[in-house]
């Protein structure tokens, strides 16, 4: 065991100022160095039921001393997705400190180490947006989404509500119409309007409402999420405010850019199955955003 001395008072739960922070007032406390991480190192205080990452600067340690070196690689490799909510740990033992446990449905990242019952992972939270690292039962992580769904059942729902049923007409076109009654029948209802309830928000509407993650179960996530999601029978949408398209599954396709997204929409053109690039011109890319229902 490597013995070191720490000169601040702060530890976080990730090698950043970015994470949450996983204790305080350990200035001057000793610790067991566990490994080195980029400059931070992560390390277990004495006597403290509680790890953590604290900066390589804020340590003293004897010349020479030897550590292991951590580099976990976070990709769609290491993401995992929460099938069952359990206690999340800022330590190896299950006695150790709790901290807020990711989503049910939400995707993680294993980042390569586990201890007993319990794998190290990386994830993120909005309302405040903070990240966090944290032990976490890897039997509670599946390599796919969860869905109530198959991708073949969702991709039935999409064909038979049918996007040629919203053909625009002289005043008006329905993009919003059709991805509000493809969510209704998947059971993962869409924002409806505040003054007339159950009818289909407009898409400015329904985006201000989605915004924050405080409207049911729907998230925002990357556009390659949104297709994996979509892949797996999970209902996904790409929405901007004048603008709404449900990504489809695609077998077990993961596009690479924004424009390679498979959808299906309403509206000026209708769709059953194309590019996202068919839907929003490529100069707009950077205003959609993606949300996916988390089962």
């Amino acid at each position: 065991m490597v013995t070191i001395t720490l000169k601040s008072g702060t530890l976080y739960s990730g090698p950043g100022t970015d994470y949450v922070v996983a204790a305080t007032g350990v200035n001057g406390r000793s610790a067991e160095l566990l490994w080195r991480e980029g400059n931070y190192y992560y390390v277990r205080p004495n006597n403290m039921n509680v790890q953590g990452y604290i900066s390589a600067s804020d340590v003293t340690m004897p010349i020479g001393t030897k550590y292991d070196i951590f580099s976990p690689v976070v990709n769609n490799s290491a993401k995992r997705y929460v099938n069952m909510v359990a206690v999340a740990f800022l330590g190896q033992k299950t006695s150790d400190r709790n901290t807020t446990s990711p989503e049910s449905g939400q995707a993680v990242y294993f980042l390569g180490k586990k201890d007993g019952s319990l794998g190290f992972i990386e994830y993120s939270r909005v309302n405040p947006a903070r990240k966090f690292r944290a032990w976490y039962s890897h039997m509670s992580l599946s390599s796919a989404p969860p869905s109530d769904m198959t991708a073949s059942e969702y991709l039935d729902i999409i064909t038979e509500v049918n996007p040629y049923n919203y053909e625009k007409d002289e005043n008006y076109s329905y993009c919003n119409k059709f991805a509000f009654d493809v969510m209704k029948e998947c059971g993962t209802p869409l924002p409806d309007k505040t003054q007339y309830p159950g009818v289909a928000a407009g898409c400015e509407e329904m985006q201000n409402k989605l915004r924050g993650n405080n409207y049911g179960r729907w998230r925002e996530i990357s556009f390659d999420e949104a297709q994996i999601r979509a892949n797996n029978g999970g209902p996904a949408i790409a929405i901007t405010h004048d603008h709404v398209a449900v990504v489809r599954p695609y077998g077990s396709f993961v596009p690479s850019s924004i424009g390679q997204v498979r959808i299906a929409q309403a509206g000026n053109n209708c769709y059953l199955d194309t590019s996202l690039e068919y839907g929003w011109q490529s100069n707009r890319f950077p205003e959609i955003e993606f949300y996916a229902w988390y089962y």
